[in-house]
């Protein structure tokens, strides 16, 4: 059985996280935008390309529909909920580095390659983690 790239188990029900959320793409008008088409070598990829909607990362259910949705909401509200002037509030900036850092290592692994190794998923937020 597979496990969760964030939290470590294995004994949870795994789902595919948009990397992308379908919201933040149609809020940025992303739906033409692909992902690199470079493989980690940086050499060009023989596939085709993937619309950044269709970008997916398999983690569990839990980590999913828990830590990563709230933080979703948090970063929505965030970055588009009130007209940003000045600085940045210390909670957004924590909510904004913390949805930054769990897309790239996200990203990351859906393109075959890792930006942080194993045991540092867990450090990203989940809270069922061993």
């Amino acid at each position: 059985m597979k496990s969760c790239l964030l939290c470590l188990r294995a004994d949870r029900p795994m789902t595919r996280e948009h990397v992308f959320a379908h919201w933040l793409v149609r809020r940025v008008h992303g739906g033409r935008l692909i992902a690199s088409n470079a493989s980690r070598g940086g050499t060009l990829s023989t596939t085709a390309p993937v619309r950044i909607a269709g970008v997916t990362a398999a983690v569990c259910a839990e980590c999913n529909a828990g830590w990563m949705s709230t933080l979703e909401d948090s970063f929505r509200r965030a970055v588009f909920a009130r007209p940003q002037v000045g600085t940045l509030q210390a909670a957004d900036r924590i909510t904004l580095s913390r949805w930054f850092t769990k897309t790239a290592v996200l990203l990351a692994h859906a393109r075959g390659g890792a930006l942080v190794d194993a045991a540092q998923g867990p450090q990203l937020g989940c809270r069922h983690a061993r």
